[in-house]
């Protein structure tokens, strides 16, 4: 039986050497860290560095009270994360995911999404807590900057095309697809592409019927009528080219 002086020990330990190697990182040069990025040992001595740190986030309030600290702990385990990417290498890498998700929760949309490629393609497991797999984290977390950006009447482009043409091709919940293609069809409507904006409403009913796109197909429909009859008026008239 395992004492629990022991035990005490041993996760003591555990921490201090977690602690040693994520201070490592923070002094060591470019090549050093490119060293321990290659080595999945270290990555796994700085599991235990990473519960602790978010034990520490999980004490403070949720929301932006946390995004002080989440900056910090990304700007401490990033330069590993990056030379990790970059040496080519690729084993389970639990220490790439959770920067991932902080850097989705701070809103840097272009380096979380080209993480989120990186684990994709490696089929990276998401920390147990999350319950899902990384493209429907991503999904959904994308979706979230999204209407954030839409509150704050920021563009979405050119993220949104590109997520948008992903999530289509995954093996994903229907449910998710749907949601996305709403988002496409406000897109395109918002830029003037009312076609291709029924058309991802059509799509959308023809994978879930309750799809709550019925008032905006209603209005597209209405839409593309109205300027296939005025098109219909502008070839009819006197010298246009349909006439000549």
């Amino acid at each position: 039986m395992v004492s629990l002086a022991w035990a005490h020990r041993e996760r003591v330990r555990a921490e201090n050497a977690a602690k040693a190697a994520k201070a490592a990182i923070e002094t060591a040069g470019k090549a050093q860290i490119r060293q321990m990025a290659e080595d999945k040992a270290s990555f796994e001595l700085l599991l235990t560095q990473l519960d602790i740190d978010c034990k520490r986030l999980s004490e403070l309030p949720q929301g932006a009270a946390r995004d002080p600290l989440k900056r910090e702990l990304v700007n401490s385990y990033l330069p590993l994360v990056d030379e990790y990417i970059s040496s080519g290498k690729e084993f389970q890498n639990l220490v790439l995911t959770r920067v991932m998700v902080w850097l989705f929760d701070l809103g840097e949309i272009d380096r979380a999404l080209a993480m989120a490629d990186v684990a994709i393609a490696q089929n990276q497991p998401m920390p147990q807590r999350f319950g899902r797999d990384v493209k429907t984290f991503v999904a959904d977390a994308f979706l979230d900057w999204r209407k954030l950006q839409k509150a704050l009447k920021n563009p979405v482009e050119p993220y949104f095309s590109k997520v948008f043409e992903q999530v289509m091709t995954w093996q994903i919940h229907d449910e998710i697809k749907v949601k996305y293609l709403k988002a496409a069809a406000e897109e395109y409507q918002a830029a003037g592409n009312i076609e291709r904006a029924l058309e991802c409403c059509v799509q959308a009913q023809s994978i879930d019927p309750t799809a709550t796109v019925k008032t905006l197909r209603k209005e597209l429909e209405k839409a593309v009528a109205e300027k296939a009859e005025a098109l219909k008026h502008e070839q009819a008239k006197p010298g246009s080219k349909t006439n000549e």
